[in-house]
């Protein structure tokens, strides 16, 4: 993630970067059992690493059902632990962002192959242009 964010001056290797770090969190995620709290934590960096970039609607919508169905799993195991507050924001965001792509496609504002960011994450640079804001 930090090669992606010190390379976002180009684009295109900003990009590649982000993507090798999704792949990466994607694999530590599902490093874990899922009713492990660090699938969940990898599992949103993941997500965010996939919407630095740039990957379409349906690959981020993957993600943030994995999500949804990671949440219940660790939530009763490990809903005292010292992240959980941390963890549940995190978590909580990503759910809400699923919703509103899944709400985006359904009104025809976005399709599949979309570039969609939290707007958390849309920022004023080259590099978020192409991304609709949801």
């Amino acid at each position: 993630m930090q090669t992606g964010l010190k390379e976002a001056n180009d684009s295109q290797s900003a990009s590649s970067a982000f993507a090798r770090a999704a792949e990466f969190y994607l694999g530590a995620a599902k490093s874990f059992p899922s009713d492990d709290e660090k699938a969940l934590v990898f599992a949103t960096v993941a997500l965010e690493a996939y919407c630095f970039g740039n990957r379409s609607l349906r690959d981020v919508v993957i993600v943030t059902m994995w999500i949804n169905d990671l949440v219940p799993k660790t939530g009763q195991l490990w809903e005292h632990s010292q992240i959980s507050v941390s963890r549940n924001a995190q978590a909580l965001h990503a759910q809400q962002f699923g919703l509103k792509l899944v709400q985006a496609k359904i009104e025809g504002r976005v399709t599949e192959t979309s570039i969609v960011k939290p707007k958390a994450l849309v920022c004023d640079s080259f590099f978020c242009k192409n991304s609709r804001d949801l």
